[in-house]
């Protein structure tokens, strides 16, 4: 997640697994809905020098208290 210099989102960085080419999208609104264990991991990996933990991590607390479900069907 790629953010200014007041905190805020504006885009995000993805590495093409095919060509290994780094691309920047930049944007107006930044949704993150992954997976929850996957959401931990990118915010974990968006550092920078305003969030040196990464993104919404000033606590230290993102990903300590996660669980993933796979859901299941009853019935």
């Amino acid at each position: 997640v790629l953010m200014n210099d007041e905190g805020k989102a504006t885009g995000v960085l993805f590495i093409d697994r095919k060509t290994r080419t780094e691309h920047r999208v930049r944007a107006r609104i930044v949704v993150l809905a992954a997976s929850s264990a996957e959401s931990v991991r990118i915010l974990l990996n968006s550092k920078s020098n305003r969030f040196p933990q990464g993104v919404a991590n000033s606590t230290g607390l993102v990903g300590k208290y996660i669980m993933d479900t796979v859901g299941a069907r009853l019935g």
